[in-house]
């Protein structure tokens, strides 16, 4: 059993923030929510909001007794938290290094989902101090294609983490632009968003009988006529009847946030950083199926869960089933 100690010692914290550049400079001092909790149940022991040195450092002096281990974590506004467990104290003079603050975190929920993404993409192309400084993931004053980078890197990721996680790239196939300076787009009105969607599959060619593959279209048909920026879709079916060789964004959608393909079952975001949005219906994700035989194939997709955004909104959400086969 842990015995508490009523001394009071100064105790630093060092904070890494991904994709800020080099510490030493003032995006590295950002103000974060410090936490420290019990080990045996994690309830709060003392919170408060502190702002980092340039190296992305802190040091606090506790007003409040202390038991000899504690956890601590830190978050920023825009940063999945981070949480260092069972750490004695007082540590000592050595800072406590905290597992990295991995960007994409818009709406500050401590999750990087479709929200985030739509979040970003409204934000896009502008200019800080006259930008929605949540998508400026990497403090540098503008909200581009960077800042989607590190979004992406991290879609479904939920905090705190309590290890050091190295954030995947960025498939250079998975933008529509051919560099950031391509992707510097600013956007004028804010878009015509929809209020409800409806997924749905259409084939797109007949069966390569020889082959044995098919392309199926994932669409999101936006009610009354109106827009949506991104879309996350999980389907599911028989694999004993085909499966999916791959997916990948569609002419609507053309930006792959992420791709998760298994047997029977398969989870796939797209979105889009255009200056227009598609309105209506929206091609997000083409499939290639392959079946077992096409003749005796019966059993449609069927979507699981599905999310779609627009401006930082989410839409209501249905779908319907179709046929991967069409009668030759």
């Amino acid at each position: 059993m842990a015995t508490p100690t009523s001394a009071v010692s100064p105790l630093c914290v060092a904070v890494t923030y991904q994709g800020h550049g080099a510490s030493g400079t003032a995006r590295w001092a950002l103000p974060v929510q410090v936490t420290v909790s019990s080990v045996a149940d994690n309830s709060t022991i003392a919170a408060w909001t502190q702002t980092t040195d340039t190296s992305g450092r802190l040091w606090f002096l506790p007003s409040l007794p202390m038991p000899s281990a504690v956890n601590v974590a830190v978050k920023n506004s825009h940063a999945l938290g981070s949480m260092a467990l069972n750490v004695p104290y007082p540590w000592g003079v050595d800072c406590l290094g905290m597992p990295t603050l991995l960007e994409g975190d818009a709406n500050n929920n401590d999750q990087v989902s479709i929200t985030d993404f739509s979040i970003l993409r409204t934000a896009y192309g502008q200019t800080c101090p006259a930008c929605d400084a949540r998508s400026d993931f990497n403090e540098d004053g503008q909200v581009s294609i960077t800042d989607f980078s590190l979004l992406r890197s991290n879609y479904a990721r939920s905090g705190p983490s309590t290890s050091l996680l190295v954030a995947g790239r960025l498939p250079d196939d998975a933008l529509p632009f051919g560099s950031e300076a391509d992707g510097q787009l600013l956007f004028g009105s804010g878009p015509s968003c929809g209020t409800a969607a409806t997924v749905r599959f259409v084939p797109l060619v007949p069966p390569d009988l020889i082959a044995g593959t098919a392309e199926v279209a994932i669409y999101v048909d936006v009610a009354d006529g109106k827009q949506a920026d991104s879309a996350d879709v999980t389907i599911t079916w028989d694999d004993a009847q085909f499966s999916v060789l791959d997916i990948a964004a569609g002419s609507d959608f053309p930006v792959t946030i992420y791709k998760e393909l298994g047997l029977g079952a398969a989870r796939f975001a797209s979105g889009s950083i255009a200056r227009n949005l598609p309105a209506g219906s929206v091609h997000v994700a083409t499939a290639v199926v392959r079946a077992r035989s096409w003749s005796e194939i019966s059993t449609p997709f069927t979507v699981s869960a599905a999310a779609v955004s627009c401006a930082g909104s989410a839409l209501s959400t249905g779908w319907s089933t179709n046929e991967v086969s069409r009668d030759r």
